[in-house]
């Protein structure tokens, strides 16, 4: 009973803490606890039942672990957990770790990253903040359907190998295939996406694309290869070139850029597209067809907002040709808009609305000169007003009408 005693506070003040010196001199404290701690004569450090070894935030438990002096790593013969600093966990059936919990090897790892998505490999190895998986599957964790008792991801993404730079956040990956309810359908020999960690935008290659496209009973090629730019931390813009080929026309290039702005109070966006030949022998123009699509808002005070709103384009059906799935394609006319809005003018409930609105031909049948301009365009929403039992609201409307 006495010895029993002993025991339990042993195991209750310290169960067991020693300190490691590393090769430069500098102390890193490492704290190990467990039910059972032992030497053995090969000078191993022996911890048996709900073992843990804890540095700073870095937490390794299993029910076996071995620090061996001789070698100086930390050895892991059964199943056992692993947090590092920034609240990832590893699990593996075995392994080996440094003594400064930096440098480690693990077999069968399953690995749960922060945000919940999950990376699971036949084996792992740590370099200080960079992962090298074999044979990894990566999924975010919360991208899940059942189907009958079986719950698998949506998608995932297998490499032979895949690297995870927690400096960079980036994840490479060698022999990439992407499995869409457990069915292959994209294949790359060698993929770099953001890793998952990611919070911050960085500037990029995003995933190219080939299109068939069918227009007016002709059938042509695309290749895309989108360029992303992480100008500031409210503006943005993405490069698309496109080339296009086949369908008894000539190759030409297409040009999309797509710029965003976040600004005080409102937004801006502005997508320009161009097609251009200036590959072409004895082409003196460089510019085919465009289109200028702009969306502004901006609260000017309290009380008024500015918009402005414009769809250009060359020549007709050229948005429609470009980008057949934008609202814009099935319009008889395209409209450029300047208005200002107010609000709580008089009282809390008036509406003030005072523009200009000019209109371009979208289709082939229609005919500019028949499409209005209207400036200005005034309207007055008085809000409820009561007389005795009744409530009205007037709305007042003035506007004037120019054409060709």
């Amino acid at each position: 009973m006495i010895k029993s005693k002993q025991n339990y506070l042993f195991i209750f003040l310290i169960f067991f803490i020693f300190i490691i010196t590393t090769k430069n001199h500098k102390a890193a404290e490492i704290l190990m606890y467990a039910d059972d701690i032992s030497y053995d004569s090969e000078e191993n450090i022996i911890a048996k039942g709900n073992a843990k070894i804890i540095q700073k935030n870095k937490i390794i438990i299993s029910e076996l672990i071995i620090y061996s002096k001789k070698t100086d790593k930390i050895f892991l013969p059964l199943d056992f957990s692993l947090k590092d600093e920034k609240n990832n966990y590893y699990y593996g059936s075995n392994g080996f770790v440094e003594k400064n919990l930096d440098y480690w090897t693990i077999e069968d790892v399953k690995i749960l990253l922060n945000d919940g998505s999950r990376i699971v490999g036949s084996q792992i190895k740590r370099d200080k903040n960079i992962d090298i998986i074999t044979k990894a599957v990566y999924s975010p964790c919360k991208s899940k359907i059942k189907i009958a008792n079986f719950i698998c991801p949506i998608w995932q993404l297998e490499g032979e190998k895949m690297l995870h730079d927690y400096d960079s956040l980036f994840l490479y990956q060698k022999h990439s295939k992407m499995r869409l309810l457990n069915l292959p359908v994209f294949y790359s020999p060698y993929l770099v996406t953001p890793s998952p960690l990611r919070k911050e935008r960085k500037s990029g290659f995003l995933t190219p694309s080939m299109n068939l496209n069918f227009f007016d009973a002709k059938t042509s090629q695309s290749i895309s290869f989108p360029y992303y730019f992480n100008i500031s931390q409210d503006k943005e813009l993405t490069l698309t070139p496109t080339v296009n080929y086949g369908g008894g026309v000539d190759a030409s290039q297409r040009f999309n850029f797509d710029y965003n702005q976040i600004l005080s109070g409102g937004f801006l966006n502005s997508n320009l597209t161009f097609d251009s030949t200036f590959e072409n022998d004895n082409n003196e123009e460089w510019l085919k067809e465009a289109s200028l699509l702009n969306n502004f808002d901006k609260k000017l005070n309290e009380k008024f907002l500015l918009e402005f709103n414009s769809a250009l384009q060359t020549s007709k059906n050229y948005i429609q040709k470009t980008n057949p799935n934008d609202d814009l394609s099935y319009s008889s006319s395209l409209n450029t808009s300047l208005n200002i809005k107010g609000y709580n003018i008089r009282k809390i409930d008036d509406k003030l609305r005072i523009g200009v609105s000019t209109y371009q031909s979208n289709q082939n049948d229609e005919n500019n000169k028949v499409l209005p301009t209207i400036f200005p365009f005034v309207t007055y929403n008085t809000g409820k007003n009561y007389y005795k039992k009744y409530s009205y609201n007037n709305i007042l409307e003035f506007y004037n009408i120019f054409r060709d």
